[in-house]
């Protein structure tokens, strides 16, 4: 995953037109992102605000889903952003998952949640230069959380890796 620098994102008040009337916070991602997060719905900056104010009080709940159908040998991912005691969400997109098919699986199309959410923080944050908070992320693959969120050592494959003690 490439990372972007923080003078491409875009600042308040720019004006984009790769993805007309949506969360200029995400605006001008490249089309890789664009594809990944799906067709996202028009928000208002206010919005956006919620989502930073409630990674700084420690109440921002992100979850994700992702679902796999061996017959066509392809993935999609859903995700969302609310505050807890809210049942409204604040932000919520899905998009497709992508690789060959001998590659795809229900664990992959997973992660695709977890980058989509990842790559909606990294955003926001950026836009809105946010240098603290917490988000709580939730996912029906604990797989998924462990491999992602421990210390690995890489090993000759993606798949032999030890754990960092």
């Amino acid at each position: 995953m490439s990372c972007i620098p923080p003078e491409s994102v875009p600042s308040p008040g720019a004006s984009y037109s790769t993805i007309e009337s949506h969360l200029q916070a995400v605006n001008d991602m490249p089309e890789f992102y664009q594809r990944m997060l799906g067709p996202l719905p028009s928000m208002a900056d206010q919005a956006t605000l919620s989502i930073v104010h409630g990674m700084e009080l420690e109440t921002l709940v992100a979850c994700s889903d992702g679902s796999y159908d061996p017959m066509t040998k392809r993935g999609s991912h859903g995700w969302l952003f609310a505050n807890e005691g809210h049942q409204d969400p604040l932000f919520q997109g899905a998009g497709p998952d992508d690789c060959h098919t001998t590659l795809m699986s229900s664990y992959r199309s997973e992660l695709g949640g977890l980058i989509a959410v990842l790559y909606v923080i990294y955003r926001i944050c950026m836009y809105h230069s946010v240098t603290h908070g917490k988000v709580r992320y939730y996912c029906d693959n604990r797989g998924v959380i462990s491999n992602v969120f421990q210390n690995n050592v890489p090993g000759i494959s993606p798949f032999s890796v030890q754990t960092m003690t």
